[in-house]
C-alpha cells in the first residue's frame, strides 16, 4: 500500500485504541470528580465550527478533558488560551496540553 492508504489504516487503529478505553477514562473522571465536589458534563457534538458544542459551552466550565480527535486542533489551541485542557488518549498533537493516556 502506498503512504497515504497506510496513513489513514494508522489513524483507524489509534481510533479505534482510544473507544476501546473511553469508558473506563469516563468513569474515573466521574469519580474523581464527585470526591472533589465537582459535576463532570460529558457531551458530543458532531458540528465543528464557530458555533460548535465546544465553543458554545467553553465560558461556562471550568476546564476540559478531551478524547482525541474530537475537537478539531485550532479549538483546542484558542480554547487552551483561556482554560485547562487536557487530551485523553490518542497521539499527542499539541505540545502544552496535559495529556492521559492508557498504559498496559
Amino acid at each position: 500500500p502506498d503512504a497515504e492508504t497506510a496513513a489513514a489504516a494508522s489513524d483507524a487503529d489509534d481510533d479505534q485504541a482510544v473507544m476501546l478505553y473511553s469508558d473506563q477514562i469516563i468513569r474515573g473522571m466521574e469519580r474523581a470528580a464527585r470526591r472533589h465536589g465537582y459535576a463532570l458534563l460529558i457531551a458530543a457534538s458532531l458540528d465543528g465550527g464557530p458555533e460548535s458544542l465546544v465553543a458554545k459551552v467553553a465560558g461556562r466550565v471550568d476546564g476540559f478533558a478531551v478524547l482525541a480527535r474530537t475537537v478539531p486542533t485550532e479549538d483546542l489551541e484558542v480554547i487552551s488560551r483561556r482554560l485547562p485542557v487536557v487530551m485523553l488518549a490518542g497521539p499527542r498533537e499539541i505540545d502544552h496540553l496535559d495529556h492521559i493516556v492508557v498504559a498496559n
